[in-house]
């Protein structure tokens, strides 16, 4: 039981943390060919029954300029019901190189989230069903940041991504 709750938490954060840098791809038309290459959860720590704090290590290949991502701020839903709040600590992807970003987040469960939607979800998971409001700020390097919004953004989206 603790093991699927574990993979669950896990597997969102994932998801509204590639959100973030699929965010940054989808605003200019170079930073669209950023790939992610790879990834790996490199710890996850529960803070209390309904938030989690995990570390990821997000294999990058970007062809654009440098980018900083700050002030992130992340709303999961499922259908239309609010699921989570994600934040995530700034991070900088190197510009036209490939590298590794260590990515730091917290995932909040909504209050209105029982036990048994989590287990629901955890058994018939199915991205099609998932999508994520996220804003940001954005700063291109030798550029003023800008403020960026993405609503309704599907999950499938990030999990095309991650295949790639």
């Amino acid at each position: 039981m603790r093991v699927m709750m574990g993979k669950l938490k896990s597997s969102l954060l994932l998801v509204s943390m590639l959100v973030c840098i699929s965010a940054v791809a989808t605003g200019c038309a170079s930073y669209k060919d950023i790939r992610i290459t790879s990834y790996n959860i490199e710890s996850i720590f529960p803070k209390g029954l309904r938030t989690v704090q995990a570390t990821f290590k997000v294999g990058l290949d970007n062809p654009a300029p440098e980018v900083t991502i700050s002030d992130v701020r992340g709303v999961l839903y499922r259908q239309d019901k609010e699921l989570g709040e994600l934040t995530t600590s700034p991070f900088t992807i190197q510009g036209r190189t490939s590298s590794q970003v260590s990515l730091t987040g917290v995932l909040s469960l909504s209050p209105s989230v029982t036990f048994q939607e989590i287990m629901a979800i955890a058994m018939t998971f199915r991205p099609e069903e998932y999508y994520i409001d996220v804003s940001m700020k954005v700063k291109v390097k030798g550029a003023p940041a800008k403020k960026l919004k993405i609503r309704r953004l599907p999950a499938r989206v990030l999990f095309n991504m991650v295949k790639k």
